[in-house]
């Protein structure tokens, strides 16, 4: 009887193992109940007007929320997003979740251009590596976004790779 009851425990404690593990992942980094974070990432997308491909680089602080252990919520406060070398616009809010388990990430920001006026919101899913120290790694995608230019330009097939940080 204590032979099963110890194989039982044992393959219980094994059992948790293999289902904690991946977890523990996002949360060693995110001991505190939040962390703050940076993103920065680069790459290119198609301009549908100008027929072009064109640099697109983002910036994005904010805090991830990371009292729970399978979804770590991301709160963007601010940043920049940098179009083609020329053009500067500000990131104003967003929000965001990692989920640990599949390694998916989807973030919301909301861009306005420097001077005021036009408004838009960019939504963005993607897949995040593994984490080490503390950088995560992460690519972004869109089918199609719109800048708050004038012209409302529409960019197609938005591809971004770069690096989440936390402190």
């Amino acid at each position: 009887m204590q032979l099963q009851v110890s194989l039982a425990i044992l393959f219980f404690l094994l059992m948790a193992s293999v289902f904690v593990s991946p977890c523990a992942e996002y949360t060693t980094a995110l001991s505190k109940s939040s962390s703050d974070f940076t993103l920065t990432a680069s790459g290119q997308a198609h301009d549908r007007f100008h027929q072009e491909q064109i640099d697109v680089a983002l910036l994005v602080m904010g805090t991830a929320d990371g009292k729970y252990t399978t979804v770590i919520n991301l709160h963007v406060k601010g940043g920049d997003l940098r179009v083609d070398d020329d053009e500067t616009l500000s990131v104003s809010r967003g929000y965001g979740i990692l989920i640990q388990h599949s390694h998916y990430i989807y973030l919301t920001i909301t861009i306005t251009s420097r001077y005021g006026g036009q408004i838009v919101v960019w939504f963005l899913r993607g897949k995040t590596g593994t984490l080490s120290g503390n950088s995560l790694p992460v690519s972004l995608s869109s089918s199609r976004v719109i800048l708050p230019l004038q012209d409302y330009s529409n960019l197609d097939n938005l591809k971004l790779k770069g690096t989440i940080t936390l402190d």
